[in-house]
């Protein structure tokens, strides 16, 4: 490395920390503003994804949907988890992650037996499509549900190093 790439990276590192600075206070406020319809909108994104597999059943595209599905989920889970985090009281938390588990635990075995004896009767392809149509329909509820609930994202206290 020689002495004009040095330059030429401390330049590159400068302007990408002046975009930074310059663009975290407008994401604060976008994500604070659209977190919920974020969530909702996951989920109707991956019910999308799930039908586009079913109506071309074959691997390579079954692996990039549920590859793209990777993000969606991600935004679901921890934006799920961030909404009760804030939206319970401290004294009251374990008890409701406690009983958001279970519930989430029995409609996990709930699902896997229905899944397995209509999937018999109905075939796998029908029933990727059902679950597709479920996922759009929960985030269209979740949409309803979630529209006035926002996450809150505290500013950090101090210095960051990003």
């Amino acid at each position: 490395m020689n002495y004009t790439d040095t330059i030429t990276e401390a330049v590159r590192s400068n302007i990408l920390d002046e975009a930074l600075a310059t663009a975290r206070p407008r994401l604060l406020r976008l994500a604070q503003q659209s977190s919920s319809r974020a969530i909702a909108y996951s989920g109707m994104i991956l019910g999308f994804l799930n039908l586009i597999a079913v109506s071309f059943p074959i691997i390579p595209v079954f692996l990039a949907i549920y590859l793209l599905g990777g993000g969606p989920v991600v935004v679901f889970f921890v934006g799920i988890y961030t909404l009760l985090q804030q939206s319970v009281p401290d004294a009251y938390r374990g008890r409701i992650f406690g009983a958001y588990s279970t519930t989430n635990t029995l409609f996990l075995l709930g699902g896997m037996f229905l899944s397995s004896t209509f999937t018999a009767v109905l075939g796998p392809l029908l029933m990727f499509a059902l679950m597709g149509v479920f996922y759009f329909l929960a985030g269209a509820f979740a949409l309803v549900l979630l529209r006035n609930a926002k996450i809150i994202i505290e500013k950090p206290t101090g210095d960051v190093v990003l």
